[in-house]
């Protein structure tokens, strides 16, 4: 089998890449999002000077800046795009695809040298501001980051190929070593203490040799890197969905135990079983949950942009109008086993469930919005009032109607 499995892994970096700057394009393009984004920026800028003003000299910073540093050395994961028909297809190649790793293993060191660059830009004025003058200069801290760092991408990749042969637990405590280790390297890189440089290098280099040494050469761990890899596309559509949706991307179940058994806790699914249903969807697949909390958010800015009692109303109208309107995706038929038709239901419990989770998130958008306001001081206390009166009695009168304009399920 002809494999040029380096020329695989690029072609498929650059299908990833296109597809990212389209999703994107799309983030940028939408109404609320430059504003979003604008505002923040300004907010977070305003709020990183005003706690450097703030900031006693007897302040931490190295220490903070250490840990900060430590987990974005050990949280090296490693892109390898792996597709869930690879173990299939590429398995009879397995001994083929060193080129492929071998590319993925520079490209995931390069975005975490660029992760840690910007990371360093960020954290400059806390050092510059708690720091002595005889810490390392910027650069040079960043050569010796960067150094560790490509030792921890190295480190990864080894524990990720023995969980063929070491348990889960065995790996953690790797990764927490690496994570000591990554805590003494910064504050020795901070201080040019070079002889620890020295002692922490042949101490992480010889873990990496030590796993060389036991790791089998096959197999592969296959279900890892695609699992791994499942987990990552489906972290970035997350955030993604956050800003735009994005209906052709088949969204992951998430667990959420939480807000499952207090859904699971107020809703009988003996009595009312589309209820049950419904509420399972929202929170572990449905689009909607990002919705939820991405209109919340717009409604705090922009109340927060024009403290005016008369907008401040409005927008929480503008608000239920948007989630209404985003409401009736939940009950669509093709998100749900076919099998959904054949309950013995009357049509119209389709429509009665709906409303009431209309009135409990419009309630709960409501209530939010309310204690903000009130931590704020935007209203007066009984202008506070007024608006959780107004909002609780607009989401039920918004329900009913959403009740009546849904068409019937078939």
């Amino acid at each position: 089998m002809n494999l040029d499995s380096t020329a695989l892994f690029y072609q498929r970096m650059q299908q990833s890449w296109l597809k990212a700057i389209g999703i994107i394009r799309l983030v940028a393009g939408g109404g609320g999002t430059p504003l979003f984004a604008g505002v923040v920026l300004i907010g977070l800028y305003f709020g990183y000077k005003r706690f450097l003003e703030w900031m006693p000299s007897s302040f931490p910073a190295g220490l903070l800046t250490g840990l900060v540093l430590s987990l974005l050395l050990t949280s090296s994961r490693i892109r390898t795009w792996i597709k869930p028909a690879d173990p299939v297809f590429l398995l009879p190649a397995e001994t083929k695809m060193n080129g492929y790793f071998r590319a993925s293993l520079c490209y995931s060191s390069l975005v975490h040298i660029i992760h840690l660059a910007l990371a360093l830009l960020l954290l400059s004025p806390l050092l510059a501001a708690g720091a002595p003058e005889d810490r390392s200069p910027l650069w040079l801290l960043f050569s010796l980051l960067s150094l560790a760092q490509i030792l921890n991408v190295l480190i990864e990749w080894q524990s990720m190929r023995l969980l063929c042969k070491w348990s889960r637990r065995k790996i953690r405590g790797i990764a927490f070593l690496r994570f000591l280790l990554n805590f003494l390297w910064t504050e020795a890189s901070m201080d040019r203490q070079w002889v620890g440089l020295l002692v922490l290098f042949c101490i992480m280099a010889g873990v990496w040799l030590g796993q060389v040494a036991v790791t089998p050469a096959f197999p592969l761990p296959w279900d890892e890197l695609k699992k791994q890899e499942q987990c990552l596309l489906a972290r970035y559509y997350h955030w993604a969905g956050w800003f735009v949706d994005l209906p052709a991307v088949q969204q992951p179940i998430r667990r959420r135990h939480i807000w499952v058994r207090i859904a699971d806790r107020f809703t009988n699914y003996r009595k009312n079983p589309l209820l049950y249903l419904y509420w399972r969807h929202f929170f572990r697949k449905s689009e909607l949950y990002a919705v939820f909390f991405r209109l919340l958010l717009w409604a705090i800015i922009m109340m927060a942009l024009f403290p005016n009692p008369w907008v401040i109303f409005g927008i929480y109208l503008a608000a239920s109008l948007m989630l209404f309107s985003q409401l009736p995706a939940l009950i669509d038929a093709n998100s749900y086993p076919a099998a959904l038709k054949l309950y013995p239901l009357p049509k119209a419990a389709f429509k009665n469930s709906l409303a009431r989770i209309g009135t409990v998130l419009s309630g709960m958008q409501a209530l939010i919005l309310t204690m903000v306001i009130a931590g704020f001081h935007w209203l007066s206390f009984a202008g506070t009032l007024l608006f959780l009166a107004y909002g609780l009695i607009l989401s039920m009168i918004m329900a009913g109607l959403k009740k009546r304009s849904v068409p019937p399920q078939k």
